[in-house]
């Protein structure tokens, strides 16, 4: 692949390998999953500002190996519940675009792994999810806005 066909591509897929935490790599795509050795509280800062600032970012999935300073979490998810053996648990914040009807809606799905999804979408979108559960099912069920994005 050329750099201008990497840099024309809108969508980016990656999983099974780990990829650069550069986000520099990634900013110029509107949809991305990938996998990264790890996330830590300031890479989801990173990943915050670069959805402020570059309005074409629709949707980022992050599947790290694992998770650094999840203490300092509670500064973006505030008081979140304790996964159970029997559940995966969901925390979110949102946050307003300024000068926009939309916000940044980060979701962390977490109970023995970690799921890091960033989202924009209309304020008046936003559909509240208790658990990993009830995200998985409604999704199984076909509700199109829960998935950030679908490849084709």
């Amino acid at each position: 692949m050329t750099m201008e066909q990497w840099r024309k591509a809108e969508q980016l897929r990656i999983y099974e390998v780990k990829v650069s935490r550069e986000i520099e790599c990634f900013q110029h795509f509107s949809h991305v999953e990938i996998m990264v050795k790890q996330v830590d509280y300031a890479y989801l800062m990173e990943w915050k500002e670069k959805f402020l600032e570059h309005r074409h970012l629709q949707s980022v999935k992050l599947h790290p190996s694992w998770t650094v300073n999840q203490d300092k979490f509670k500064e973006i998810f505030g008081d979140y519940p304790e996964p159970t053996y029997a559940n995966f648990v969901a925390a979110y914040c949102l946050i307003e675009v300024p000068d926009s009807e939309e916000v940044i809606r980060i979701t962390w799905y977490y109970r023995y792994s970690s799921v890091f999804v960033f989202q924009r979408m209309k304020s008046s979108d936003i559909l509240p999810f208790d658990n990993y559960e009830t995200f998985e099912r409604k999704r199984q069920e076909g509700c199109p806005d829960l998935m950030p994005f679908q490849l084709n």
